[in-house]
């Protein structure tokens, strides 16, 4: 059985205190426990004793998880340049580019709510613009093949379109470049 985290472990002692004042007997408060948090009924017992000990609500932590992320390499030095830019760490950078994928926002948004381009993106832009292949603009760029077309992906994912050229013309109409 896996062992409870800090915040797993104050949200159910917060959850006992909850059932101590609502169910008529112990049993009663132990079953909800195992049912609610997937606990052993000996562990419910425990986290009884100890809610009513305490006698108090306990401060839930906020869980932070460890996560590794595998990128390549000039990927990585490119994040950790944006992130430098941005006065943040590497790790505050994909922390707000997860959040804000999860939560359906975006990260880069001009004050009026638009989606905004990267200084990077802007560039590839530039280029995808000028006819360039992904090829081309790697040489161009001194970055990886893969760099930019994880570059193109992202352009296309802001200005919600499927392919280059509609990227383009999404692109102009949103004021992010000029095609003439």
């Amino acid at each position: 059985m896996a062992r409870t985290s800090s915040s797993g472990y104050a949200r159910c002692i917060n959850v006992m205190h909850e059932l101590i004042k609502e169910c008529d007997s112990r049993a009663e408060i132990v079953a909800t426990l195992v049912a609610r948090f997937g606990i052993s009924r000996s562990q419910a017992y425990r986290y009884l004793r100890k809610a009513g000990n305490n006698g108090a609500q306990t401060a839930v932590p906020n869980p932070e998880v460890p996560l590794t992320v595998t990128l390549p390499p000039d990927v990585t030095q490119e994040l950790r340049q944006y992130a430098s830019c941005m006065g943040i760490t590497l790790n505050q950078l994909v922390a707000q580019v997860l959040v804000a994928h999860f939560h359906g926002n975006d990260c880069h948004q001009s004050g009026d709510g638009r989606r905004q381009l990267s200084p990077r993106e802007h560039e590839v832009m530039n280029w995808l613009k000028q006819g360039k292949t992904s090829a081309d603009i790697a040489l161009i760029l001194g970055i990886s093949e893969r760099t930019v077309n994880f570059h193109v992906h992202n352009i296309m994912h802001k200005l919600d379109v499927v392919n280059r050229s509609q990227a383009l013309v999404q692109a102009s109409r949103l004021g992010l470049i000029d095609l003439t």
